[in-house]
Parts: C-alpha cells; structure tokens; sequence
C-alpha cells in the first residue's frame, strides 16, 4: 500500500500482513498488539473512558487501552492458498 512510513511484515500461516508501525493515533480497525509478551493480531474498537474492545473470531473481552501496547496498524492483508 501507498504512504507507509515504517512498513513491516507479520506472517501467520498463510495469511500475510502489511503493517505500518508509524501512526498518530488508535482507530477502529486491525492491528497488531502486545499483551503480555504475546504479540497478536487484533481488531481493536475505541469505548468511552480509556477502555477498548478487543476482537478474534472466537472471543471479545474489554480491557484499558493502557493494559495493551499497540505496535503497528494493519494496512493490508493476504491470504495464501
């Protein structure tokens, strides 16, 4: 994708992600995360008060957007076959 400023690559098994690790603020959308160490990706949905919805396909919790350290926005993805 145009405009990255700070591109990386994250593969997952078949599916491959275009990341950009340079951004000014959190939206909704994909992206990857740290939580603990284990770094994932996720869609993450801005709530009132700080707090953030975290999504998989299989589950959703809440938690403070200060409990996640957010470390790039997912530009692009590709899937494999």
């Amino acid at each position: 994708p145009a405009n990255l400023s700070s591109p990386s690559v994250v593969q997952d098994g078949l599916v491959t992600y275009i990341c950009d690790q340079k951004f000014s603020e959190v939206l909704d959308g994909n992206w990857l995360i740290n939580i603990d160490g284990t770094y994932s990706i996720r869609k993450i949905t801005r709530l009132p008060k700080g707090m953030i919805k975290i999504t998989t396909a299989e589950n959703s919790f809440e938690c403070a957007f200060s409990d996640i350290e957010v470390v790039a926005c997912i530009r692009s993805t590709i899937v494999s076959n």
